[in-house]
């Protein structure tokens, strides 16, 4: 080849590459946060937002209108939206809400602000701001919860505000977004490194649930360091079948097991999972960022610790010939920060004494961390408090809401986490705007709520998707030897309610008569509902609390949640003084 054909590929890539690079957004200023949100990259959105606004900028690959908007279920109807576009170089731009699956009707309250409007090689952008609370009824109020995006577009424009033509089923969608409370995302040191913890040319069964492990060890990691980011590395394609992953830090593990694979649950005891957590990754989560003054140790006597991989596999419509390599990746620094970091795991036990009937809108169940554990994990530690810095919360199908309490001295207050809007299919782990302090006498309660309305039978706990679960995985530091508080009810309150006992319940103790009893339940009655839900919130439950390196692995007892003397009141809304 001679060199002027050299010269030419060369200028014809400039070319290409230059023509690539004017399609992609450019924003009109540094956004530290970004989404896609459809899966063609034809619509980006970046966001800002401090304590009383909230800026967006959307970048649309269309000459036509756009529309952007907030819908508490990701469909159209109900929906709080703007929409705009630009015709002859004049922006226009109005806020609306949907009353019906048809045209928006433009809001008496105009309460955004368009900052900028144009259109570029891209396509179209619209720059726009709002207080985070309106005050108006047909606003959403942004909030620090799983907010449902919903986006449209069309390639003409209006003809007039109140004349637009419909975008159409393929050039609309909803997306969820943690608006308020996304990790932040730090610059690395020079002397980072990487291990990945992840399966090898694994065949995923051809069946729904699978729960499959490996087993590492880190004696490579020769002295203390700290990992400061982790995230997950997932095999092209493969996305549709890895639901979450969790990593566990096991003291004293048989070293024989080190470098095995296998089904976690259906092995023997020794050889399963620990359950103390260290790392944890669900569908729709991004890279978790360590805050700068804190890590989470490896390489302490790693000789005596072995690290699991665990993979929940979903694979409803049982493919074959599926090979995975997907896990965890850490990365980690000899730069040690101020700080040690935890994890507190708080959950329901994934048995079928977690029952959730069919037929309920809302369905509540609740689990603690006692004050009494963790008075005594400060009291092991030396220290006064933790600081709470990060939480995922977690269940799956049914999953309405989740909150995370904080309770200190028979007064509830402002809660730790708080999602009223839960998304199984967007589960991130959240770094706290503002650290929480946790001390001795305080007690971590976690309330899951479910919708089983659609449910014709009770679903249990347990690992399958199709069960259910309920837990607050949170970080925080400095460590103590707590690392998790799992319990179960015991349903002592149900003989109290005769009148609901068509089986004759023997043995109150085995499990098999509970399910056996809640099997003959009409749950379509509404008086059968209200007393189970009564039964479940009453019920004593049956209590462990894991301790790392302490003579004592398990301490159990019964405990008997009741609601605090001073319950959480929100701060005042400022609506009524306009």
């Amino acid at each position: 080849m001679t060199s002027i054909s050299h010269l030419l590929l060369f200028l014809n890539f400039i070319f290409i590459a230059n023509a690539i690079q004017q399609l992609a957004p450019v924003p009109s200023e540094h956004f530290l946060l970004h989404e896609i949100l459809d899966h063609l990259g034809n619509y980006h959105v970046y966001w800002k937002f401090n304590q009383t606004h909230i800026t967006f900028e959307v970048h649309v690959r269309t000459r036509g209108y756009v529309g952007f908007g907030f819908s508490p279920n990701g469909k159209m109807y109900p929906s709080d939206v703007v929409v705009g576009w630009v015709k002859d170089g004049v922006p226009h731009f109005s806020d609306y809400h949907t009353v019906g699956h048809f045209q928006p009707v433009k809001d008496v309250s105009q309460d955004w602000t368009l900052l900028r409007g144009e259109e570029n090689p891209f396509g179209t952008v619209l720059k726009f701001q709002r207080p985070l609370s309106t005050c108006d009824d047909n606003d959403t109020n942004i909030v620090d919860d799983t907010m449902r995006i919903i986006f449209s577009y069309h390639p003409d424009d209006p003809t007039d505000d109140n004349h637009m033509p419909w975008h159409g089923a393929t050039r609309r969608g909803a997306k969820s977004v943690l608006l308020l409370s996304t990790s932040k995302r730090y610059k690395l040191p020079n002397d980072s490194q990487t291990k990945d913890l992840v399966h090898h040319q694994f065949h995923i069964p051809s069946k729904r649930t699978t729960y499959q492990c490996r087993v590492y060890s880190l004696e490579d990691i020769t002295t203390k360091h700290h990992t400061i980011k982790f995230e997950a590395i997932i095999q092209k394609d493969h996305e549709p079948f890895v639901h979450h992953m969790n990593v566990y830090k096991c003291h004293n593990y048989p070293r024989k097991y080190i470098g095995q694979n296998f089904e976690c649950y259906t092995v023997p005891v020794d050889m399963m999972p620990c359950g103390n957590v260290v790392a944890g990754w669900a569908v729709g989560s991004g890279p978790f960022h360590f805050p700068p003054n804190v890590g989470l140790p490896i390489g302490e006597n790693e000789n005596e610790y072995a690290y699991i991989i665990e993979v929940h596999y979903n694979n409803p419509g049982a493919v074959t010939d599926i090979v995975d390599s997907s896990g965890m990746r850490f990365t980690y620094t000899s730069n040690l920060r101020q700080y040690d970091a935890g994890l507190l795991t708080v959950g329901m036990r994934e048995n079928r004494q977690h029952i959730i009937p069919p037929n309920y809108n809302e369905f509540k169940v609740q689990i603690e961390a006692t004050k009494e554990c963790i008075s005594k994990g400060l009291t092991d530690a030396f220290i006064d408090e933790i600081k709470l810095f990060a939480v995922w919360q977690h269940a799956h199908l049914l999953g309405k809401g989740i909150t995370t309490r904080h309770l200190r001295n028979d007064v509830e207050l402002e809660p730790i986490a708080e999602d009223q809007h839960y998304d199984f299919d967007y589960q991130e782990t959240r770094l706290f705007r503002k650290e929480v302090p946790v001390k001795k006498g305080d007690s971590i309660r976690v309330e899951c709520t479910y919708d089983s309305s659609l449910r014709k039978n009770i679903t249990y706990g347990g690992l399958s998707t199709e069960n259910e679960m309920c837990f607050s995985f949170i970080y925080y530091y400095p460590r103590f030897p707590l690392y998790m508080t799992s319990q179960s009810l015991i349903y002592n309150t149900i003989p109290g309610h005769s009148s609901l006992l068509s089986y004759t319940w023997k043995d109150p103790s085995s499990l098999d008569e509970l399910v056996n009893l809640v099997e003959t339940y009409d749950w379509t009655d509404h008086s059968v509902r209200s007393k189970f839900q009564e039964d479940v919130l009453n019920s004593t439950l049956h209590s462990t609390c894991s301790w790392k390196q302490s003579p004592v692995r398990y301490t159990t007892t019964t405990v008997k949640l009741t609601d605090p003397r001073v319950p959480y009141q929100p701060p005042n809304s400022t609506c009524g003084d306009n």
